[in-house]
């Protein structure tokens, strides 16, 4: 009849106009990360690309001695190295965003920890650290195995790497089914982070918040870069101790 025909029409349009809202926000947010990661590589190529113009500069200077000319060589091939450090990371950055393309596959969180955990053997063992899994609620998701492999690394390398000055490391990772997603969480007992203070830069590319404890601040950049490339999300809760 005519009032099913109208009704079924009203149901497509109203399901084509869904469809399109969804594509429009994920368009929306795909701009927004590409303005992002713009800003982000012109800021993070300006200061070694301005240290070797004003050490080019320096070097142009006529009656400049020996001993000087080549400490300024020196510190133009260290510049250097540090713009190439970060064109690379920000080249590993880019093939995970365009990565994802092939085919998941069925992936064993079991798995890839214990594969995670044998090669951080020696920090674990160093450090005394107690690493409890529970993969009882989920043991598999569908995924890309290397991506999983390398969260995996940099949460468990982290929570190692941070670890308290008075107390030994336990580290708690867990599984769940929560609203149809899979939830994977990495809890340990470190040095925490200020949360309210740092809250904006958390992912950030080369942020740090331990200047006492080595690093280039690359690790949580490149787990959100991964997890959202999978087509998920990340959060992180602490508080300081």
């Amino acid at each position: 009849s005519l009032k099913k025909y109208s009704e079924g029409l009203e149901n497509e349009v109203a399901s084509r106009a869904k469809d399109l809202m969804q594509t429009n926000t994920e368009l929306i947010n795909q701009n927004q990360r590409l303005e992002q990661f713009a800003f982000m590589t012109a800021h993070n190529l300006r200061a070694p690309v301005a240290r070797l113009q004003g050490l080019a500069n320096i070097l142009s200077i006529p009656n400049i001695s020996d001993a000087e000319q080549k400490d300024i060589i020196h510190k133009m091939i260290d510049s250097s190295v540090e713009l190439d450090t970060v064109i690379r990371d920000l080249g590993r950055i880019l093939d995970i965003r365009k990565g994802t393309h092939g085919a998941f596959e069925t992936v064993s969180l079991p798995r890839v920890m214990e594969r995670v955990a044998l090669m951080l053997d020696e920090n674990i063992r160093q450090t005394h650290a107690e690493v409890k899994v529970d993969f009882n609620q989920v043991d598999c998701i569908q995924s890309l195995p290397q991506y999983v492999e390398s969260i995996f690394f940099n949460l468990l390398s982290n929570s190692l790497k941070f670890k308290s000055t008075y107390q030994l490391p336990v580290i708690e990772v867990t599984s769940a089914q929560r609203d149809g997603a899979t939830v994977i969480t990495f809890r340990d007992n470190g040095v925490g982070i200020d949360i309210q203070r740092y809250e904006k830069k958390l992912f950030g590319l080369y942020q740090r918040f331990h200047d006492h404890i080595e690093g280039r601040g690359l690790g949580l950049h490149l787990v959100k870069t991964q997890v959202e490339a999978l087509g998920g999300n990340i959060t992180l809760d602490s508080e300081v101790n």
